[in-house]
């Protein structure tokens, strides 16, 4: 007899099976085993012990089965039945019940899926150990078998194995967004295609609204022209309900429009991680709030810095969108290799607890907001080239407060999220990644610097790095004293008045270095060697250093001739004469 609507298991809790529920053909056999031949079925007594909504609800319908109905069903006559008999007999319970209720299982990476409601969820072996334990019982499995783990992970691995499996190596050029009704394909151009949920796209999660592509967000637009605002002198900015153009930093809302898209897109190739950061009252909870109500709870990880360095709990970030952390953490340990190998999206290691560790790639783009930056840094520009730091500079007295704003910004949510896939268009159609902000530039440059206690002496003395000696200049730079005004061609981002007035020298490399020492001690920082200095004053800060007759020296430019010993003067090396009757070569300063 088929299971039908005549046999299935009906209590007061669950509802019979409809067959009018069921959109697909109707099922004729599972793994080759005849549904007719699944007889004698019988409702269950026991209570239900599967906490997982959707696998509660496969378990609910699982039947009593007898011995001799187990055997009938698996064709096996009068022969004995064997353990892997038994595994075979309770996946295809399982599977029969899961494809009425239009569920299906998978796999990636070795771990769990099913299929719900347009989208796979993560299955935990706890929980599916639980679902296959509870369908033993129930089909009557002797104790004996279904009381050894070991039977029960054969058993799980056979019904994954059944299942769909994901690409480990998906298409990073399609941005996929899959919303609550439909599915959104857009490619590198910009070009967009809407499709329904589709099991074969294999996508991990959903949001919680529909598309609209007509959707706009004017208050969450205001919002932002409110709070992202261009610094006044004291380094802080004016809060306006309704902001003039002037003071609006529309080139930074650029940006956090541009990385709310880059959040969706499975590609890393813009290396960057975004940090807010402000005192409180100042907007940058409301922010948290509507992102978080954008990418959905259940898109997102909440680890802080401290808690990615520990491989068990980064499982957590696993098939995430976003990993949108509240507070920064205690950086004292933290792995700087780790973070620039998530913000560029290479492999990561796994740890699950009581699982054998894995790489994956499958985790989302980082984003954290407090009140403070990083205290523990690494001295590197491949370190801080992955910031995007956002300032939220005004202070929103309780007067202007608007409570709340943040449901109120809610409602907006497909709007908001049409506005982040603009910024996703603009962002891989520009050429240069992100939108050049001077604001987020300065902010990561002076965050830089005031990290960098090399930075710190440097400026004591108003060193400064001069334009590199072109190699076509053969003789040796006249130091005559004479000023000249900064030039356009410099390495690093100005951090003085472009008014200053500076002179062109050369100075002791060693003299440098020694003063360094004392500098460093007096003020209570770290000693670093000699090669670690000069790497920083050449990678970070833009100083050029070249081999002169009196030694290795620095090129910069200063406000005054420094002098770091009374007795000691910076002389330029200058050519001998040439002997008569003999071509002098000339000498390069390099």
């Amino acid at each position: 007899m088929a299971i039908n609507k005549e046999n299935m298991v009906k209590n007061d809790k669950q509802q019979p099976i409809k067959q009018e529920d069921n959109q697909h053909e109707p099922v004729e056999s599972v793994n080759n085993v005849p549904l007719e031949l699944f007889a004698n079925l019988s409702t269950p007594k026991d209570p239900v012990r599967v906490q997982h909504p959707e696998l509660k609800k496969i378990a609910d319908q699982v039947p009593e089965l007898d011995v001799d109905g187990f055997r009938d069903s698996l064709q096996l006559k009068n022969a004995t039945i064997k353990d892997k008999d038994y595994s075979r007999g309770v996946v295809s319970i399982i599977t029969i019940i899961a494809n009425h209720y239009e569920y299906e299982f998978g796999q990636s990476n070795g771990i769990g899926y099913l299929y719900v409601d347009g989208y796979w969820q993560k299955i935990s072996d706890d929980q599916l150990f639980e679902l296959v334990r509870f369908t033993a019982i129930k089909s009557k499995v002797p104790v004996r078998v279904y009381d050894r783990s070991e039977w029960i992970v054969y058993t799980i691995k056979e019904l994954l194995s059944r299942g769909r499996r994901s690409s480990e190596n998906p298409d990073t050029e399609t941005t996929i967004i899959n919303f609550k009704d439909k599915t959104v394909f857009i490619d590198k151009y910009g070009n967009i295609k809407v499709n329904d949920h589709n099991k074969d796209d294999f996508i991990k999660y959903k949001l919680n609204y529909n598309y609209d592509p007509e959707a706009t967000c004017p208050k969450w637009e205001k919002f932002l022209t409110q709070v992202i605002r261009k610094p006044n002198d004291r380094g802080r900015a004016e809060f306006e309900k309704d902001p003039s153009n002037d003071q609006i930093d529309y080139d930074t809302i650029k940006v956090i429009q541009e990385y709310i898209g880059y959040c969706f897109s499975k590609s890393f190739r813009f290396e960057k991680m975004l940090i807010c950061t402000g005192g409180g009252s100042n907007g940058k909870s409301v922010f948290f709030n509507v992102i978080e109500s954008l990418i959905g709870k259940a898109n997102m990880s909440t680890l802080d810095l401290a808690s990615i360095n520990i491989a068990s709990l980064r499982v957590g970030m696993e098939n995430k969108l976003v990993n949108f952390s509240s507070e920064i953490g205690n950086t004292k340990d933290l792995n700087f290799d780790l973070i620039k190998k998530i913000v560029s999206g290479e492999p990561i290691l796994i740890n699950p607890k009581y699982l054998q560790p894995y790489e994956t790639r499958t985790y989302g783009k980082l984003i954290f907001n407090g009140n403070s930056l990083l205290q523990r840094v690494e001295h590197s520009t491949a370190f801080f080239r992955r910031f995007i730091i956002i300032q939220f500079l005004v202070n929103i007295e309780d007067k202007n407060k608007e409570y709340n704003l943040a449901e109120e910004l809610r409602k907006e949510l497909p709007g908001i999220m049409n506005w982040a896939i603009n910024g996703l268009k603009r962002l891989n159609s520009n050429k240069t990644g992100f939108t050049k902000s001077k604001q987020v530039d300065r902010t990561v440059k002076e965050y830089q610097a005031y990290m960098d206690n090399v930075h710190h002496f440097l400026s004591e003395f108003n060193i400064y790095p001069a334009p590199p000696l072109k190699k076509e200049n053969k003789k040796w730079v006249e130091l005559d004293g004479s000023e000249i005004k900064q030039e356009n061609d410099w390495k690093t981002i100005e951090l003085y008045d472009e008014s200053e007035i500076l002179t062109r020298q050369f100075i002791s490399l060693s003299e440098l270095m020694s003063k360094s020492e004392t500098f460093f001690y007096e003020n209570g920082y770290k000693k670093i060697s000699n090669k670690e200095l000069k790497r920083r004053m050449f990678e970070n800060w833009g100083y050029d250093f070249y081999k002169t007759r009196n030694g290795q020296m620095l090129w910069i430019y200063a406000k005054d001739k420094v002098h770091f010993q009374s007795d000691y003067e910076v002389l330029t090396p200058q050519p001998e004469p040439p002997k008569p009757g003999k071509p002098q070569k000339e000498e390069l300063p390099f």
